[in-house]
């Protein structure tokens, strides 16, 4: 009987270390009805916000941002007013609102009473994406019009209009943490990324040397570089002398988002297998691998904690992860040794007896 008890307690250990997900995912959010497109945490780090093109009846689909208490896992709202399809999305820096594009329009919600309370109206062409800037006074927009748009968030006017001149669209445009600039690509056009000042609207620095189609840009947390993400490659940008610094590799199936920690420490990674990584800014290597979505990986982002990761894309799920988890393991590993080692004691006891 002791034999018996001891080999359970040692399977049950073995299944908790080798079922990777009971560890490392800390949560399922279920309640779209189709694939989530982008998925965004609160500036707190206690709700998560989400798009979906969901199915509310055999012929008929909505445009919704769905609120979601990142603790419980429970929906709280639903935001509804677009009547196309949604992509890009952004909270206000001070988290009350919400604003989120369908096709060539912008909306606005007031995150508490869930009521639409602007609209931006301008691009011709679809936007492909939006940043508040840090201040939350206004808005930049990238669009298939080939147009970069700065908007008064209070005005809902265009103040100014960047890249008249560009000969492709603008898939990514991103503030700088300090609001005095913008970086921008131009959809792979010519494989580079510019830097715009907001004041003159004029370009001041230009990124060159990246073999592949640029598809995003971020800028990191205290300004310095702007990670890129190409086909195959993340590169990291030095915006003082405009030179790439490093460059992440070892995936070839493309990356679809990226992200880095609040620290800036770290940049995760999804991928169009459904693979996300983590990488080690500083040595360029990929030191976490987190496994679970089967195929592409739409948006990938950390919490504010930096405790976590969220990820959509191949599924009507949203995923939460825990960037922690791996010690869990190690924990068990540990409980395991001490389990087979008395497991060892006991069987010799019992032959002396």
């Amino acid at each position: 009987m002791k034999k018996l008890i001891l080999c359970a307690l040692s399977l049950f250990c073995l299944g908790k270390l080798f079922a990777g997900e009971s560890l490392l995912l800390k949560k399922k959010l279920e309640g779209h009805t189709e694939s989530v497109f982008s998925i965004l945490f609160s500036p707190d780090g206690k709700y998560l916000a989400s798009t979906s093109f969901d199915r509310v009846s055999p012929t008929h689909w909505d445009s919704i941002i769905r609120i979601w208490d990142v603790n419980t896992g429970k929906c709280l709202k639903r935001l509804e007013g677009h009547t196309n399809s949604m992509g890009s999305m952004d909270y206000s820096p001070d988290g009350k609102y919400i604003a989120a594009n369908a096709y060539a329009i912008i909306k606005i919600w007031d995150v508490n009473t869930g009521e639409n309370v602007k609209t931006l109206k301008g691009h011709v062409r679809g936007v492909l994406s939006i940043n508040y800037s840090p201040d939350g006074k206004y808005m930049a927009s990238g669009s298939e019009d080939h147009t970069i748009k700065i908007w008064s968030v209070e005005t809902c006017k265009c103040i100014k209009t960047l890249a008249e001149d560009m000969f492709s669209s603008a898939p990514s445009a991103k503030y700088s943490p300090d609001g005095k600039y913008i970086a921008s690509v131009p959809g792979g056009y010519d494989n580079t990324i510019k830097i715009w000042s907001v004041n003159t609207g004029k370009c001041v620095k230009t990124l060159k040397g990246d073999t592949n189609d640029v598809l995003f840009v971020k800028y990191s947390p205290n300004g310095k570089y702007i990670a890129s993400c190409g086909e195959n490659t993340i590169k990291i940008w030095s915006v003082n002398t405009g030179k790439c610094v490093k460059t992440l590799e070892g995936d070839t199936n493309g990356f679809k988002d990226i992200d880095y920690s609040p620290s800036g420490r770290y940049i995760a990674s999804g991928s169009a297998n459904g693979i996300i990584k983590i990488w080690n800014v500083s040595t360029a290597k990929c030191i976490k691998t987190f496994k679970g979505h089967a195929y592409w990986i739409n948006s990938i982002k950390y919490s504010p904690d930096s405790k976590y990761i969220a990820s959509c894309g191949d599924t009507i799920k949203i995923w939460i992860w825990d960037v922690e988890a791996r010690r869990q393991k190690k924990i068990i590993v540990l409980y395991l040794a001490i389990i087979f080692s008395l497991m060892f004691i006991g069987m010799k006891i019992m032959k002396r007896k």
